[in-house]
């Protein structure tokens, strides 16, 4: 049998846990898209997930009139950013 090269390779921790994020970012979206019924409007974290931000940043976004928002019941939401007008 032969004998089993053994490759080292260099790994930039960065960049991995930058890949991760993205990834991240990927899934959510996915999960977003592939739920039965796409929702127009979708709350603070939901959005803060689905575009890799904070939900701080998105709250911001909203004051800045970036994005809608709306307030249903005490709850602030946002207009989905995957959802087609």
């Amino acid at each position: 049998m032969p004998e089993r090269e053994v490759v080292y390779v260099a790994i930039d921790k960065a960049r991995i846990e930058k890949l991760e994020r993205q990834l991240n970012r990927m899934e959510a979206a996915l999960n977003v898209l592939l739920k039965p019924k796409r929702q127009d409007w979708i709350n603070v974290q939901e959005c803060a997930k689905l575009v890799g931000r904070s939900e701080s940043t998105v709250s911001r976004w909203a004051r800045e009139g970036r994005i809608e928002l709306r307030s249903v019941g005490g709850q602030r939401l946002v207009r989905n950013p995957c959802q087609s007008r």
